[in-house]
């Protein structure tokens, strides 16, 4: 039998870091309570309070095969499920265009799902 603190590393693959922060900002009868401890984490807000170096930023490489999403970005093994920006496996360059990427994938599904601008 699991305990809480080996599902969350095992099973949903958080680093020691991340069940730090879980542990940090959860209450102990919140941890123990799998209902609660679902709803908390999905609620746990971070404040960042400082940004590193712009040459510094990378962006990460991996996520969603291209090959698994239709022109759509729609998965193809789960229908209504979709894709865009970083969560797909693709290469560019960090910072303006990266996020002009992401926008753009955004505003491009939001036209097929004929969804209005807010």
């Amino acid at each position: 039998l699991k305990n809480t603190s080996q599902i969350l590393a095992k099973d949903l693959k958080l680093s020691s870091v991340q069940l730090s922060l879980v542990k940090r900002y959860v209450s102990k009868s919140s941890f123990l309570d799998i209902n609660q401890l679902v709803i908390e984490i999905k609620a746990l807000k971070l404040s960042i309070t400082g940004m590193g170096e712009l040459d510094k930023a990378i962006s990460t490489v991996g996520g969603v095969s291209l090959n698994a999403v239709n022109e759509s970005y729609q998965l193809n093994e789960l229908p209504n499920q979709f894709c865009i920006g970083e969560m797909l496996d693709w290469d560019a360059p960090t910072g303006g265009y990266l996020l002009q990427a992401c926008f753009s994938m955004g505003v491009n599904l939001a036209e097929y799902l004929n969804l209005k601008s807010i």
